[in-house]
């Protein structure tokens, strides 16, 4: 009887939306010509709360952590399974620009989430080239 309880306690603490979200995937974008942007990246993101803050940092000067911006990621669909399509847009950048990004769902102030893990330790980079 006590594992039926525990069970049930678990499933209403998870159903309540107490666990935290997970990133199951995000647009890696290595190169690009277009010096206009902006630069789309998509992420599916499953459990979020009302709440919570869900944004892209980007990067384009060096790989300090305080020189991160954070842009707003937007519910861009739904695919009724894995949960949330989100999409935040970095601005086009100058040729021979490095952008490093990543992304971070937070929730009372605290990263919950990023993709990839470790956020602006192990960052995404797309390099701005010449056409």
């Amino acid at each position: 009887m006590m594992a039926k309880a525990s069970a049930l306690a678990a499933f209403l603490w998870l159903s309540a939306g107490c666990a935290d979200p997970t990133i199951d995937g995000t647009s890696v974008l290595e190169q690009s010509t277009d010096t206009l942007g902006p630069y789309r990246v998509r992420s599916v993101i499953v459990g979020t709360l009302v709440d919570d803050k869900i944004e892209v940092f980007y990067n384009a000067l060096d790989n300090e952590p305080a020189h991160y911006i954070p842009l707003p990621m937007n519910p861009l669909d739904s695919d009724g399974r894995s949960g949330e399509i989100y999409v935040g847009q970095i601005p086009g950048q100058a040729s021979g620009t490095l952008i490093r990004y990543y992304v971070a769902v937070s929730r009372d102030g605290e990263h919950v989430a990023e993709d990839p893990v470790g956020g602006d330790l192990r960052p995404f980079e797309l390099r701005i080239v010449a056409p």
